[in-house]
């Protein structure tokens, strides 16, 4: 049920009347209700970025219309792609939305995937395995495994080549990464015989 150029506002008892009280109870007698049709009027739709930057102008347009949705032209967050509209804070996109009155439609933004690669930085052994995960996520870094570089142990992974271990929990960076084996230098001992000579031997 339609009428051009109108916006249906419920039922009245009269021809002219204002819309009965919800939830209506059967009149005696029984009676005949009267389709309201108002003219529309404008309406405000603010855009909320939801943590992104940028920002999107507010449409004004009447009530009752379908209303095109912006694209998210403008709109960034790191880590996320812009995923269409909600009219909740963390809601589920819209597919269409019609123009009731006044209202904020929020961004929705979907996390994006990134990889860890790994570098062994010297060593020999299996170069353990890329891992993707989601940004911000936290990720399990791999153990030694039967990585191994003569007269170093093993300290961890680090960021940059020669840089220190990360700390843990770690969590995956925007873009990705390649994380580089950490190896800590080990210390030995040489001691010395004098091999049946006197005096002191020289100290390690």
């Amino acid at each position: 049920m339609s009428k051009e150029g109108y916006i249906f506002g419920g039922w009245s008892e009269t021809a002219d009347g204002t819309a009965v009280t919800l939830p209506y109870r059967m009149p005696l007698d029984g009676d005949t209700l009267y389709a309201i049709w108002n003219p529309p009027s404008q309406a405000t739709v603010a855009f909320d970025s939801n943590g992104g930057t940028g920002t999107v102008s507010s449409i004004e347009q009447d009530t009752g219309t379908s209303l095109v949705l912006p694209d998210g032209s403008g709109l960034t967050k790191d880590g996320y792609t812009f995923g269409g509209w909600s009219e909740y804070l963390n809601g589920s996109a819209l597919s269409s939305y019609m123009i009731t009155g006044d209202a904020t439609l929020y961004a929705v933004w979907g996390v994006n995937q990134y990889t860890l690669t790994f570098d062994v930085n010297g060593a020999t052994g299996t170069i353990p395995s890329e891992i993707t995960a989601d940004y911000g996520s936290v990720v399990t870094l791999p153990v030694v495994g039967d990585l191994d570089r003569p007269g170093f142990t093993f300290g961890g992974w680090s960021e940059t080549l020669d840089g220190m271990a990360v700390t843990l929990p770690y969590s995956m960076p925007l873009n990705g990464k390649t994380l580089y084996a950490v190896w800590g230098i080990n210390q030995y001992t040489v001691t010395f015989n004098a091999n049946g000579a006197t005096g002191d031997t020289p100290r390690a």
